[in-house]
C-alpha cells in the first residue's frame, strides 16, 4: 500500500516526515508531495487524480495550515479517505477553524497530532488488511502497559508494605546456609525439604546487601510461576503457603545453572557482554558475530551453562558437561528442553505485561524415582533480567540503559563505585538504594502476577 502525504508547502516539511517515517515503522510505503491549493490548484487535482485511480492508495494525507484549502480540493476530488493533519502548535491553534469548518459534503477526518495521523491511516488500511488492525491493537495495548506499569511505580512509591507475621512449626533443623535461601529438615518428613528465602541481595560471587521485603517476592513469585509452568514442566513445589518458606521434594540438585539468553548485555565476569567486550567470539560453545552492541537483541535465544557453585559460578558448554560426565546425555537433553520450553512461555508472559524476559537462569534436580523436576525458583527479579518494553528501542536509540525491573541497579551502582567487585571488601549499598530496590521487588510482583503481595 501506498501514502500520499501531501505538503501545503515546504515548511510543512518535518511535520510530513514524522508521519512518514511512523508509517513505515509499520511497512507502509508513503511518498510525500508538496503543491499549493492557493497557488497552483490544477497541480494539486493532476497529482490526486493519479492516485486516486492508482488501486494500491487507500488513503491520503494533507498538511496545511492556515488558510487549509488543500484538504478540502482534494476531499471535494476524490472518492478515498483524506486525513487533515494541519501543523498547529499552541501559538497558531486559532487556525484549527479553516481546518473543521468545511463545505457541505466535504468531509476529511481532522487529527492535530503526527501519531494521530499515524493511527488513523492504520484503522483505514486494517480494513483492507488485517496485519495494520493488529498493529493498532498494539499501539493501545502499549498505551495500557504503560499507564498500569505508571500506576503501579507511584502505587509503591507512596505506601509502606509490611510484612505479616506467621508462625512456622513445621522446620526441622538447618541443613545449610544458600546465597539467598536457607534449607532445613521438614519435620516428619524425610521426602521434604524446606527452603527459606532470605533478604540477602547477592552479586559478583558475593552477598552484598539485605533488601527488606524481597525474601517473600522471591517466595511468593517463584510460586506463582511453578503453577502456571507446572502442567508443562513438574518442579519440586509442596506448599507455598508462607511468607519466606517453601516446601518442596527434595532430589539431588544438577551442579549446573541453566542461563538462557536473549539479548547481548550483562555486568558480571560470565556475561554474554562482558566476555563479547574482552573480544570472546565463542561463548559457551556458541559462535558469535561480529557487530553486536551492548543491549542488542541476539540473533537467537541461546542456553549458556555455568557451573553451581556457591563460592563462584563459572563458564561452561554443553560439550564439555557431557565430557567430563557432569550430566548424563540424558539428563542434559531433559534439561535442556525444559529450559528452553520455560524461557519461551516466560517471554510470553513478560510480554503480554509490557516487559521484555532478557535473560535467566534455571536449576534442576533428580528424585529418588529418576524424575527430573525445575527446582529453587523461577523468573524472579534475582535469578532474571527484565526490561520496560515500551522504551526499549527508544533508550537504545539514545544509547541509554534499558529500563530494568531487577537487581541491576545494584550492580550497576556497585560497578561504578568500586574498580573491582570480585575483590572488595566491605562493600556497602546506600539505604536509600536499598529502598528503591525494596519497591522494584513489590512492583515486580503485581506487574507479573496481577496481584498485591499483601
Amino acid at each position: 500500500m501506498l501514502v500520499p502525504i501531501i505538503l501545503g508547502s515546504s515548511k510543512d516539511l518535518k511535520h510530513g516526515t514524522l508521519i512518514s517515517e511512523g508509517l513505515k515503522k509499520y511497512g507502509l510505503d508513503t511518498i510525500i508531495r508538496v503543491c499549493s491549493a492557493h497557488k497552483y490548484p490544477t497541480r494539486v487535482l493532476d497529482l490526486i487524480n493519479k492516485y486516486n485511480n492508482d488501486g494500491t492508495v487507500p488513503v491520503m494525507v494533507t498538511i496545511a495550515g492556515k488558510s487549509n484549502a488543500l484538504s478540502a480540493l482534494i476531499d471535494g476530488s476524490v472518492d478515498i479517505p483524506i486525513i487533515s493533519c494541519p501543523p498547529l502548535n499552541n501559538d497558531t491553534m486559532y487556525d484549527l477553524y479553516s481546518s473543521v469548518s468545511m463545505p457541505t459534503e466535504i468531509a476529511p477526518m481532522v487529527v492535530l497530532k503526527p501519531n494521530n495521523a499515524v493511527i488513523a491511516v492504520l484503522k483505514i488500511c486494517g480494513l483492507i488488511e488485517p496485519k495494520y488492525r493488529l498493529a493498532v491493537h498494539g499501539i493501545h495495548k502499549t498505551n495500557r502497559d504503560i499507564l498500569r506499569i505508571d500506576d503501579i511505580k507511584e502505587k509503591y512509591n507512596h505506601i509502606v508494605v509490611t510484612k505479616p507475621e506467621e508462625n512456622i512449626d513445621c522446620l526441622g533443623g538447618l541443613i545449610r546456609n544458600g546465597k539467598i535461601r536457607d534449607i532445613y529438615t521438614i519435620n516428619n518428613n524425610d521426602n521434604q525439604l524446606g527452603m527459606v528465602a532470605t533478604e540477602r541481595l547477592s552479586s559478583f560471587d558475593k552477598v552484598l546487601t539485605t533488601i527488606p521485603m524481597k525474601s517473600m517476592v522471591l517466595n511468593k513469585v517463584s510460586a506463582w510461576w511453578f503453577n502456571q509452568t507446572k502442567h508443562f514442566i513438574p518442579n519440586h513445589l509442596v506448599d507455598s503457603n508462607y511468607n519466606d518458606l517453601s516446601i518442596v521434594e527434595k532430589c539431588t540438585v544438577f551442579p549446573i545453572e541453566f542461563v538462557m539468553r536473549s539479548y547481548m548485555t550483562g555486568s558480571t565476569k560470565t556475561s554474554i557482554w562482558q566476555n563479547y567486550l574482552k573480544g570472546s567470539r565463542h561463548y559457551c560453545g556458541h559462535s558469535l558475530r561480529d557487530g553486536y552492541k551492548k543491549n542488542d537483541k541476539l540473533d537467537q535465544i541461546l542456553l549458556t551453562p555455568t557451573t553451581k557453585s556457591d563460592i563462584s559460578d563459572e563458564l561452561i558448554s554443553e560439550k564439555e558437561i557431557l565430557e567430563q560426565n557432569i550430566m548424563s546425555e540424558e539428563h542434559w537433553n531433559i534439561c535442556k528442553e525444559y529450559a528452553i520450553k520455560l524461557f519461551e512461555f516466560g517471554q510470553r508472559v513478560a510480554d503480554k505485561r509490557g516487559l521484555i524476559l532478557v535473560d535467566t537462569k534455571y536449576e534442576f534436580g533428580l528424585t529418588d524415582d529418576g524424575r527430573v523436576l525445575l527446582i529453587d525458583e523461577v523468573h524472579t527479579p534475582d535469578s532474571s533480567r527484565f526490561w520496560f518494553k515500551h522504551s526499549y528501542q527508544e533508550r537504545i536509540a539514545n544509547r541509554k540503559e534499558p529500563e530494568n525491573l531487577d537487581k541491576e541497579i545494584i550492580r550497576r551502582w556497585v560497578k561504578e563505585n568500586y574498580q573491582d567487585p570480585y575483590t572488595a571488601d566491605n562493600i556497602t549499598i546506600p539505604d536509600d538504594l536499598r529502598d528503591k530496590l525494596s519497591k522494584v521487588y513489590l512492583q515486580f510482583y503485581e506487574l507479573i502476577t496481577g496481584s498485591e503481595l499483601v
